[in-house]
């Protein structure tokens, strides 16, 4: 009678075990977190992405009592790193930078297995405007510079890559130019450094990716795709005074969690966030960076992205740009 007392209750043990029901088979989210947390980082590192999570990391460490590494996987406009993200277990551990670059990724591409929608959207911590710029050797130092220039030369794009010229047919149709053609390079740095190189005429990037060129003088800026002057480049016209003030471009940055984390683990997290972005060391190395904080909660971090899937979208359409990832 007492071995099958002893059987059953193994039994059950075993049983409980298997559905992760013992105390120690799972942590509770209660308990959340109790190890280290990873960030991936869809990017190369040295970019906007990379640089805003490393800001991000060390603070949230401190917040949260656990470590938090920061893991690059590049590749495929971040396809490669946001799918890692995507296919983690959901339990707060496995993290994303996010970018605006995560609402185009399935645009055209039907190899995409997952959609930006499906994703906890957790904060989005700043904005990385725009900017418009031009090698020194062509002189154009602004908007009208350059319509003047494309009336007699061609003016010669840096693309980086299918989605860029999205953007630079929007940008060209808006400011009137009709004389241009696009030069691609393999991304956004190699595209920059065709500017600098004098073997294209103009660019646009995100700010904290050309600002280094600009502050060097390896690159003429034109002005900023915002609708200010940000505090990171007070010297540089918004469009907004270049009499363009509905052409905004900016890349949101923000932090994402695998689909169907758990609501308490991703509250947590959240919190977190909100305390780290109000800290005066982050709001100064995101200014260092380029970046505006400006915070958006989770549900209007996942509208703003639809917004540009749709943009993006539609001038795929009406311009017959085709997604060269797919």
């Amino acid at each position: 009678m007492k071995k099958r007392s002893i059987i059953a209750a193994l039994i059950i043990i075993l049983t409980l075990a298997a559905c992760g029901t013992v105390q120690n088979a799972s942590v509770p989210a209660s308990d959340y977190p109790t190890k280290p947390i990873t960030i991936i980082v869809p990017f190369k590192a040295g970019g906007g992405a990379d640089l805003s999570a490393r800001a991000m990391a060390p603070l949230l460490a401190k917040e949260l009592g656990q470590n938090v590494i920061i893991s690059n996987q590049p590749g495929a406009i971040g396809e490669i790193g946001f799918g890692e993200c995507y296919r983690a277990a959901p339990d707060g551990y496995t993290l994303a930078s996010g970018n605006t670059a995560l609402a185009l990724i399935s645009i055209g591409n039907d190899s995409v297995s997952y959609n930006y929608e499906e994703f906890e959207y957790l904060l989005a911590t700043s904005h990385d405007p725009w900017i418009l710029f031009a090698s020194v050797e062509s002189g154009i130092k602004t908007i009208e510079d350059l319509q003047e220039y494309a009336e007699t030369e061609q003016a010669l794009c840096a693309s980086s890559g299918w989605a860029a010229t999205c953007y630079w047919t929007d940008l060209m149709d808006r400011i009137d130019v009709g004389n241009y053609t696009f030069v691609p390079f393999s991304g956004n740095a190699e595209s920059i450094m065709g500017v600098v190189s004098g073997d294209c005429t103009v660019g646009i990037s995100a700010g904290s990716a050309v600002k280094s060129s600009i502050e060097s003088g390896q690159v003429q800026a034109i002005c900023t795709l915002w609708t200010e002057r940000p505090d990171a480049y007070p010297e540089i016209p918004s469009s907004a005074e270049a009499g363009f003030p509905d052409l905004v471009y900016t890349t949101v940055r923000g932090f994402i969690a695998p689909p169907g984390t758990p609501e308490e683990i991703c509250k947590t997290l959240t919190d977190a966030l909100l305390r780290v972005v109000e800290q005066d060391a982050f709001k100064e190395a995101e200014s260092n960076l380029g970046y505006i904080n400006m915070v958006l909660d989770g549900s209007e971090y996942k509208e703003m992205l639809r917004q540009t899937h749709d943009t993006i979208e539609r001038l795929m359409e009406e311009k017959e740009i085709r997604n060269t990832e797919s």
